[in-house]
């Protein structure tokens, strides 16, 4: 799984949503001439799906980062140690 740690991988992110919007919705790619498959239809809610695939990766991302980096209060100081080597080290 990748990991969005950064306000590039966000606006990427969004990037991405708006790319799929503008593409179910444009109008052009639900037309279709006779016995010709549309755009829509090729696609088959593809864009979508990997779409909304990042967004769960990003959620899961935040709800393992503040379960292993905000929620310290129970951690023992040695625990506490770690999590900042770890941040420093990437």
């Amino acid at each position: 799984m990748t990991t969005m740690n950064n306000i590039e991988d966000y606006q990427n992110l969004v990037e991405l949503l708006k790319m799929a919007l503008e593409f179910y919705g444009n109008a052009e790619n639900y037309k279709t001439e006779r016995g010709v498959f549309n755009i829509i239809n090729i696609d088959g809610g593809s864009q979508a799906r990997f779409a909304l695939d990042k967004i769960k990766e990003l959620e899961k991302t935040y709800v393992d980062m503040k379960t292993e980096y905000v929620d310290v209060g129970n951690k023992t100081p040695e625990e506490i140690f770690n999590i900042i080597d770890k941040l420093k080290n990437g």
